[in-house]
């Protein structure tokens, strides 16, 4: 029978002032969910304030009534504690296999306060799995959950790997690794689970999109191949951060690894997931202090409100984990220093983006062209492999209109997938691990667009083939500056706002410069977007960034691409000119009528760091910049793909 999750909820009250007894208690309420213990005194173990709101005798019905469904406690194991908050996480393993999680809360006597069994089952037939440390090759042990398919009578099965920093066991129910072992289980496979270094209960030291990361999922593969539950055929698939560890398990070349399957795959932290070209999200601070904690959830919804209030006026990042969350986040305090270098040497201890070229696995980069940040840098990323490649073909690149999420299977009936991808991914795992023919004809490149039905193939990427439509610069009007197809035959004046890092972006009109472009026909844009910017600046250094979106006869604005086109950048000459890309492809329609724009602005605080303009570390104050826009009319601000050549 399948393991199930059941969580128990304690709820607690003030802290204590000596050290609780968790694992005392643990072994009683083992004691007490087992019928040959029925007499246990439960006065004794349960705070009185419970029995306001239950009677005794509805607990031991309902003590009674879990009992009969799962079986008696057979042993209690403390998963993680917090003397302070008088808190623990128990796991129950009972005679029926299955296995309960339970948070329980002390009151300052030891007494269990408030607890309540959680009966609705219905979220809970996720299966729990055996839990190891795995050792890493400096000794370092990684917590791995093992989730052995019920079915294989003790046969070798290929197994499918993830390498994750979510792991928490009292949040098993809830994040998807066990369902998603329910739909590996019923494709014929094992599914293990891994935290990555500092992570879950990992040992070690979390370090973002570090190369340590090759070398222990190398220990890991190592570890499975050894392992009597698995036939040596091993995929590695995951989105996000799961997906960057794919991408680490890939450059091993491990001989059991067949197959990876990468979702929004960020692999260097310079230009990937949290950063554009060197313009950091703040947000990563909020994530960074999510893996530490392991407290709430990886982005609180009021974290720029609260950075915002608090973080306005200071000018150092290094200081923002103390001055938001009390307390220092240790990788945030070791990237904090280089956010004002982006060629700092630093950067290539957050990357693997330069070892891609030597994979030798068969490996899908996947990405949503809906909403995924992590876009550009699975295009990036395969881009590095094409040009680069020391195995040719190796590679894949499929892109849809989906979601960041979508691209990897998760949960039970895996309807996070986008719907292009639900037989396709399920077909790439069997052909790989189990010898079965593909029902398709799988191409290098697929892409599902918004106008055709399904994956389609692409001769090439980059888009180089296709036709493009460059804009230039027409006039200035008062609400910004008119594109137009043709070049200008005069000259237009200067274009010029204000970067302002000591107040919050308001998108007032001082802060950025807006371009429109009114479409005469129906445009279909396939492709990436191409801007010439020429910038006139006294600042040290800056970013510099455009959003791209469309604007219907109401005037109701819609974002053409979910990416932001960045760069920061020292300023070397008064005048500094560049090309500004973003990896990222677009798939749209622009019907006739319907405005393109492109707004260009900087300091989006506290959405990104902002630029120093003077050492870090240092108290300043403040300084404004005018940034000017210098427009050539014989070169085009933007230019578009719109046709395809095939």
């Amino acid at each position: 029978m399948k393991n199930m999750v059941i969580s128990i909820l304690f709820l607690f009250h003030s802290a204590s002032a000596f050290a609780l007894d968790f694992e005392g208690v643990a072994q009683q309420l083992c004691r007490f969910l087992s019928p040959q213990y029925a007499q246990v005194d439960v006065d004794r173990l349960i705070a009185k304030k419970f029995f306001e709101s239950l009677s005794k005798d509805q607990l031991l019905a309902q003590r009674d009534e879990r009992i009969q469904k799962f079986g008696d406690c057979r042993n209690a194991e403390i998963v993680e504690q917090n003397q302070a908050a008088r808190v623990a996480h128990v796991s129950f393993d009972q005679d029926k296999s299955y296995t309960s999680v339970a948070r329980v809360a002390l009151n300052s006597s030891g007494k269990i306060e408030q607890f309540a069994f959680k009966l609705n089952f219905s979220s809970a037939k996720s299966p729990m799995p055996a839990i190891k440390k795995v050792k890493m090759r400096d000794r370092v042990r990684l917590e791995t959950w093992i989730f052995l398919n019920p079915d294989s009578n003790g046969k070798p099965l290929p197994v499918i790997l993830e390498r994750t920093p979510y792991t928490r066991v009292a949040d098993l129910g809830n994040i998807g690794f066990a369902g998603t072992a329910q739909w590996v289980w019923s494709q014929g496979y094992h599914y293990v689970v891994q935290a990555v270094r500092g992570t879950g209960r990992s040992e070690g030291d979390f370090r973002i999109f570090s190369p340590i990361n090759v070398a222990d999922a190398r220990a890991t593969l190592d570890w499975l191949d050894r392992q009597r539950f698995s036939d040596d055929n091993v995929a590695v698939m995951g989105t996000s951060y799961d997906g960057f560890t794919s991408l680490a398990a890939a450059v091993t070349n491990h001989p059991t690894l067949k197959l990876i399957l990468a979702g929004g795959s960020p692999t260097n932290l310079r230009t990937d997931g949290f950063s554009s070209n060197g313009v950091l999200q703040l947000v990563l601070l909020d994530y960074l202090r999510y893996i530490q904690t392991r407290q709430g959830l990886p982005f609180e919804s009021d974290f720029l409100e609260k950075a915002g209030k608090k973080l306005l006026l200071k000018a150092d990042p290094s200081d923002y984990d103390r001055l938001l969350y009390g307390i220092e986040i240790h990788e945030w305090n070791r990237i904090a220093p280089h956010i004002n270098h982006p060629e700092s040497t630093f950067w290539r201890s957050r990357s693997i983006f330069d070892q891609l070229p030597k994979i030798n696995v068969p490996t899908y980069h996947i990405a949503g062209m809906a909403v995924d940040g992590d876009l550009p840098d699975t295009v990036r990323n395969f881009r590095k492999t094409l040009v680069e490649a020391q195995f040719p073909g190796r590679h894949h690149l499929y892109l849809g209109y989906w979601n960041h999420g979508n691209s990897t299977p998760t949960g039970s009936e895996i309807q996070n997938l986008g719907p292009e991808l639900k037989e396709r991914l399920p077909a790439l795992l069997r052909h790989y691990l189990k010898g079965e023919p593909l029902p398709f004809v799988d191409h290098q490149v697929m892409i599902a667009s918004h106008f055709g039905q399904g994956l389609k193939a692409w001769p090439e990427i980059p888009f180089e083939k296709f036709s493009r439509q460059k804009l230039f610069v027409k006039e200035t009007i008062e609400e910004g500056v008119i594109l137009s197809p043709e070049p200008s035959n005069e000259s237009v004046p200067q274009s010029t706002y204000w970067y302002r890092p000591g107040q919050l972006h308001g998108f007032t009109k001082d802060q950025h410069v807006s371009l429109f472009w009114q479409a005469d026909r129906e445009v279909p844009v396939l492709g990436e977007l191409e801007f010439n910017i020429s910038v006139g600046t006294k600042a040290p250094r800056m970013d510099i960034l455009v959003a791209v979106s469309k604007l219907n006869a109401k005037g109701e604005a819609q974002f053409v691409s979910n990416c932001l086109f960045a760069k920061r950048f020292e300023v070397q000459k008064q005048t500094e000119v560049f090309k500004l890309t973003g990896d990222c492809p677009v798939f749209t329609k622009i019907e006739k009528g319907e405005v393109l724009q492109f707004v260009v602005t900087s300091n989006l605080f506290p959405q990104f760091t902002r630029v120093s303009t003077e050492p870090m570390g240092k108290r300043v104050d403040f300084q404004d910049f005018a940034i000017s826009l210098l427009w050539n009319p014989d070169e085009p601000f933007v230019s578009i793909p719109i046709e395809s050549a095939h």
